[in-house]
């Protein structure tokens, strides 16, 4: 077993870490190459269709990975009338999104006209996620990686052809339709080597199949709307250079959220399998999160005290309004991560509807403080909301997965994590003003480290546990 899980865990690792960079990449060409006002527009619209793809997929990747964790044998059965539902879906949305943008005046022409052309994502992620939910579910993360990986190196590939061809800016929109086909098409032809299909369809089990998914698709769309809603919003309220400068900032932070989508990959298999073994499911949570805040850690400590650093070498210096923004959102990680990772985890337990009315309550504040404060603070605002929110979301998370686990380890690492984060993060915007930057840097570094050692916040004894349980 843990040959297994190291395998799994270096690869997915590295390329998920390389797909990461890709996407930022690919990102930040478009808002370096078109400017903040450009990238707000391509990057509200992109959000918008991102979010609507959950819609056909409808619960039914978090699903699928589940059933075919636990019965291998099902897997043809469950991925042909999946598949099935995702194409019709997909089609629904597809027409009702373009019906409803037509006839809407007042919306820009630059945005109809982006979102005509990256709706067509909806159908490409739709049949993208069939393969990667079968090597997912099978524990093959190589393949899963790889797939991924693949399409990102499609991505920036394409925008890089596009950019030496001095290519209008709408024309990028077809760019994520074209690698996600591709790659879909790829993860086709790898599914049907694995194995072998039966194709007889049955109406009964595409009704059955669709209900079951209906708790997992209405939780996933509502906390993905929950968490997408200030670029949304922002489009509303405020102003596309403003989407443009939010949007910089939250690539970051999305493409940290690479640590808990990694684990999660690992770990969601796992749980699904120990959701009857208390004793392992709650040590595997619990070092998981722990693993994860020791991680992110260090990207909020150092981000805090150089974000102007980041924003305006990866930017230039046009989207400095970021920087407020950036350090917010880095504090918001030290609760999403945690976030992440127990929401699957009250999946895996079948606790789907528990967490759909946390994130649906969620979402109604979401909006309720969006509508209040974007008006008055612009970015800021947006940011303070998904600060606010997170954090709430992490208090019910805790609440319910209280009812039968133990939960005092979990908010005791937090505490001291954050705890630590807050002292360097003080120690590290004092000495700025009194020693060379340099060395604030490698004072932080050497007290994050002393901190951890002589602090425990990782004792031996934790880790001996860990050993004794993979090993079993």
């Amino acid at each position: 077993m843990v040959h297994k899980i190291f395998n799994n865990a270096v690869v997915l690792s590295t390329t998920q870490v390389v797909s990461r960079i890709l996407s930022f990449t690919f990102f930040l060409i478009i808002a370096r190459y078109f400017g903040s006002e450009y990238f707000g527009k391509y990057y509200y619209v992109y959000t918008l269709i991102y979010l609507l793809t959950f819609i056909p997929d409808s619960g039914l990747s978090a699903l699928i990975v589940r059933e075919i964790a636990k019965a291998k044998q099902q897997v043809g059965h469950i991925l042909v009338h999946s598949v099935i539902i995702r194409i019709l879906l997909s089609t629904l949305v597809y027409i009702l999104l373009i019906v409803s943008i037509y006839f809407q005046s007042d919306i820009d022409v630059d945005k109809k006209n982006i979102i005509y052309i990256l709706g067509l994502y909806i159908f490409s992620k739709s049949l993208f996620e069939y393969s990667l939910n079968f090597f997912q579910g099978y524990e093959k993360q190589g393949i899963f990686g790889l797939l991924q990986l693949l399409n990102n190196v499609l991505l920036v590939s394409v925008a890089a052809i596009f950019i030496y061809g001095q290519t209008y800016f709408i024309t990028f929109s077809i760019i994520p339709v074209v690698a996600t086909l591709l790659s879909a098409i790829t993860g086709f032809f790898l599914v049907n080597r694995h194995i072998s299909f039966n194709r007889t369809v049955s109406i009964k089990n595409l009704i059955v199949l669709t209900k079951r998914t209906i708790p997992f698709g209405l939780t996933l769309f509502v906390s993905a709307a929950s968490a997408r809603m200030g670029i949304i919003m922002l489009s509303w309220l405020s102003t596309d250079t403003q989407v443009g400068h939010y949007g910089v900032a939250n690539r970051l932070i999305e493409g940290m959220m690479m640590l808990p989508i990694v684990m999660n990959k690992i770990t969601y298999p796992l749980l699904s399998n120990l959701r009857n073994d208390i004793p392992k499911f709650q040590l595997t949570l619990e070092t998981t999160i722990k693993l994860l805040l020791l991680c992110i850690s260090m990207f909020v400590i150092i981000g805090t005290l150089y974000a102007e650093y980041i924003i305006t070498i990866l930017f230039t210096n046009i989207y400095i309004d970021a920087v407020i923004v950036l350090q917010i959102l880095l504090w918001v990680l030290l609760a999403s991560f945690p976030n992440y990772i127990i929401g699957h985890a009250l999946f895996s337990a079948d606790k789907q509807g528990k967490v759909l009315r946390i994130t649906g309550f969620i979402l109604f504040v979401n909006i309720l403080l969006h509508f209040i404060l974007i008006p008055k603070y612009g970015i800021i605002g947006a940011a303070s909301t998904v600060f606010l929110t997170t954090y709430v979301t992490f208090v019910g998370y805790i609440l319910e997965l209280r009812h039968d686990f133990k939960v005092n380890n979990i908010l005791k690492d937090w505490f001291k994590i954050t705890l630590l984060c807050i002292i360097l993060v003080t120690i590290g915007l004092i000495t700025n003003g009194i020693i060379a930057e340099g060395l604030t840097f490698l004072l932080i570094i050497i007290l994050f480290v002393f901190c951890i050692y002589n602090f425990k916040i990782v004792s031996t004894d934790e880790l001996k546990s860990l050993k004794a349980f993979i090993l079993q």
